[in-house]
């Protein structure tokens, strides 16, 4: 008798892996430092920060650092290194301007801090924030 050749199978197909890319690399780390900052671990998020930086140079990655950073009166300098790290990149984001006046307000530099939240209004007239604090410094004066 006559048997038929098997029929034709196509080489079984080894699912693709994608690597990942920098950018991927850096939406990563950039939420796991985020997660870190709600769960209030400073200290990881500015780690996760660092790792994200080193595949790419993003302001909200170096604003995430320094407000992680403002977290704690020590680290105030390297708070504001950050934010101008931030504002180098972006330097109309009036997010970075208000929490670098906000880092202004919190160590006392009222001169400082009311040109900042000045400044906020300039780009977001309606900050309530920036506002308020406005109002509060205005207060202290009298």
């Amino acid at each position: 008798p006559k048997v038929d050749p098997p029929p034709h199978q196509e080489p079984p197909t080894i699912p693709s892996t994608k690597v990942p890319t920098k950018d991927d690399l850096a939406k990563y780390y950039l939420n796991c430092a985020y997660d870190s900052f709600q769960q209030k671990n400073y200290w990881a998020t500015v780690e996760y920060c660092n790792k994200a930086l080193e595949t790419k140079k993003d302001p909200k990655i170096y604003r995430l650092m320094g407000n992680a950073f403002a977290t704690h009166p020590k680290f105030r300098l390297e708070a504001m290194n950050a934010y101008k790290k931030a504002m180098e990149l972006a330097p109309q984001d009036w997010h970075t301007i208000r929490d670098i006046a906000d880092l202004y307000y919190a160590s006392g530099s009222n001169v400082l801090a009311e040109a900042r939240y000045k400044d906020v209004l300039g780009l977001d007239p309606d900050n309530s924030v920036a506002t308020k604090r406005l109002s509060e410094l205005k207060a202290k004066k009298k």
